[in-house]
């Protein structure tokens, strides 16, 4: 059990497990799915469905929790590289981060539920005299309790690190430290309104926080992001009138292979800048040319032929080029989350 230095002994550190509910989104049935993605290029890597439970505890690594094996699955092929995993509260604990610097790779969660052998009623009560304190402190404050666990015979630290924004945020990590890094900067507005008029005041409020967080948050919504313009603007699930569970099931891979593929030019056309650019396309203006390249595709190398109802017939080419030799892959940092069908 890991011992956190700077913990008064009367404190609860540890608290009971807590249970939570999670809505199923953006449809109430649907099929449920893993995801793991690239962090820069915002890339879906590799899925993994979410089956029956008789079935999940056939699978590998399910003796560490469910939360725990599916990181433990989808990553499989990175143990050992040194790679961080960046994951929501779906399937963070201590375990987890355990479980990864065994094989190689490091950690960063926010912990929420999972919070056996984390100092989470610790740094709760941190926050609410943080909060209630007179004068009132400044908003972005963080504290981190140091830790260790032990892996192949070796003490390795983590911290746990509670963040004072509006509400309080816990992440354990073992990357990263906690020097100050650049503050979190959001566009605010207020309505001011005086004897004759009304307008809308805008400003920026910029709040400090230590550098993990400022990491984690950088690439916490990376599978949202993802999912935002496949759900969002391509939306096959939705065109795609069918009752057949295959049909859809291949709507949602295909509308993942367009959305990488936009992805993949973007960063590789702005050098790894995903905001929209002038001299780029956007998501609507990609979909349109790739579909005109996929009907009036001219890079087979042989001809198929094809007959239409009582038409002519039509010689149509397919086929597919191979990858420059230059080819570059970018898996940089991992995320996992939630994705709904």
């Amino acid at each position: 059990m890991a011992s956190w230095e700077g913990l008064e002994d009367e404190y609860d550190v540890f608290g009971m497990p807590g249970v939570q509910k999670i809505a199923r989104k953006p449809k109430g049935v649907g099929m449920e799915l893993k995801s793991l993605a690239c962090g820069d290029t915002k890339c879906i890597l590799k899925l993994e469905m979410n089956e029956g439970r008789r079935r999940q505890a056939m699978k590998a690594f399910e003796e560490h929790g469910s939360g725990c094996a599916f990181v433990l699955r989808l990553a499989s092929a990175f143990f050992g590289t040194g790679r961080t995993i960046i994951a929501d509260s779906a399937f963070s604990s201590v375990n987890t981060l355990e479980q990864c610097r065994l094989r190689g790779l490091y950690f960063m969660g926010m912990v929420k539920t999972a919070h056996k052998r984390f100092p989470k009623q610790w740094l709760k009560r941190w926050f609410d005299e943080y909060r209630n304190a007179v004068p009132r402190r400044e908003r972005g404050e963080w504290i981190a309790l140091r830790s260790t666990v032990k892996i192949n015979h070796t003490d390795r630290p983590l911290l746990a690190i509670g963040w004072g924004d509006k509400r309080l945020k816990t992440i354990v990590t073992n990357r990263r430290t906690t020097i100050p890094g650049n503050p979190s900067i959001r566009q605010r507005h207020r309505v001011v309104q005086d004897d004759n008029s009304r307008r809308t005041d805008r400003y920026t409020l910029e709040i400090k926080r230590p550098q993990a967080i400022e990491i984690y948050f950088k690439y916490f919504n990376t599978i949202d992001f993802h999912d935002h313009l496949r759900q969002g603007s391509l939306r096959l699930e939705q065109y795609w009138k069918t009752k057949k569970w295959w049909h859809r099931v291949f709507a949602v891979v295909f509308g993942i292979i367009v959305t990488n593929s936009f992805l993949a030019y973007k960063y590789e056309h702005t050098n790894g800048d995903l905001l929209i650019d002038s001299s780029t396309m956007d998501f609507n203006d990609f979909i349109q040319k790739l579909a005109k390249s996929l009907i009036f595709n001219t890079f087979l190398e042989t001809s198929v032929r094809t007959r239409l109802s009582d038409e002519p017939q039509n010689m149509i080419t397919s086929g597919v080029s191979t990858p420059p030799q230059n080819c570059t892959f970018f898996v940089l940092s991992l995320f996992f989350t939630f994705s709904r069908i």
